[in-house]
């Protein structure tokens, strides 16, 4: 990159290195890096996946509107990621199991696209509504939220709210995306002398923790609540809110866990690990 900054810099002088208007702008541009990521999780959990199924499957998650995102656009994005097929059913991956030593050590944090409530300002409208998680890796004890945006202020007072309850975590680890990527979180975990970590772009192998957290409250919640919805018996964020946290104090929290053979709240609170 350097070498042609200096090649256009000797070529044209300083007017070298304005930046060129693309183009293709405004064309085939559909494609963030979640959604790469999310892309790229769907053919590694399934290489024989092609294109035309993984666009399906981001379209029925509601992670992209149907028709947008186009094939030759998600190919050329799987191909950069190393993502093909062919190079997947040539080079096994192998993962080896990671679990912070103590509480607060390490958090996972993640956003999940799951329910859509009656809109509060337009009567007959419906309004997504995203779920934000933290997550405590040794305990695996969770405070999450529902929030109307998945943007930076709701991220913020997630984490403040997490924080309050549970302590300062040494280390958050989240992926990608540009809530997780903003300068503004990068001060506030400077501030709190936390540790901000992000995965390796389109490997999202590390947060699995809060991925099955997220698939258990597919399982588990989201049935409940979205018949809840549809007999109006539930119409508010607030409304969400509260039968979400009354879910997670008895079905989540004060249940055994399969891996850690304790609920996560006794193994939170039995550590000796001083909380900040």
């Amino acid at each position: 990159t350097v070498q042609r900054w200096v090649k256009q810099y000797l070529d044209h002088g300083l007017s070298g290195l304005e930046p060129v208007e693309r183009l293709d702008a405004g064309r085939g541009r559909a494609i963030t890096p979640e959604l790469v990521e999310a892309a790229v999780a769907l053919r590694r959990e399934t290489p024989e996946r092609s294109v035309r199924q993984i666009i399906e499957t981001l379209e029925l998650a509601g992670k992209v509107e149907r028709g947008v995102l186009k094939r030759s656009t998600l190919s050329e994005a799987l191909i950069r990621a190393g993502c093909t097929r062919e190079a997947l059913a040539r080079k096994p991956v192998t993962y080896k199991r990671f679990e912070a030593e103590h509480r607060n050590r390490s958090w996972q944090g993640d956003a999940q696209h799951t329910l859509q409530l009656p809109h509060p300002a337009l009567p007959g409208r419906s309004r997504k509504v995203y779920l934000l998680a933290w997550l405590d890796d040794y305990s695996r004890m969770v405070y999450g939220q529902f929030y109307f945006e998945e943007k930076g202020p709701r991220l913020e007072d997630c984490l403040k709210r997490a924080v309050l309850r549970y302590g300062i975590p040494q280390q958050i680890y989240v992926d990608n995306g540009s809530i997780y990527s903003s300068k503004h979180l990068e001060r506030v975990c400077a501030k709190l002398s936390i540790r901000l970590s992000h995965s390796r772009p389109y490997r999202p192998q590390g947060r699995g923790k809060i991925e099955k957290f997220f698939r258990f409250v597919d399982q588990s919640f989201v049935p409940e609540a979205g018949a809840l919805i549809r007999s109006g018996e539930l119409r508010t964020l607030d409304q969400l809110n509260e039968l979400f946290w009354a879910w997670l104090d008895v079905a989540y929290l004060n249940r055994v866990h399969s891996a850690i053979k304790q609920t996560p709240r006794e193994r939170f609170d039995k550590d000796t690990e001083p909380l900040r």
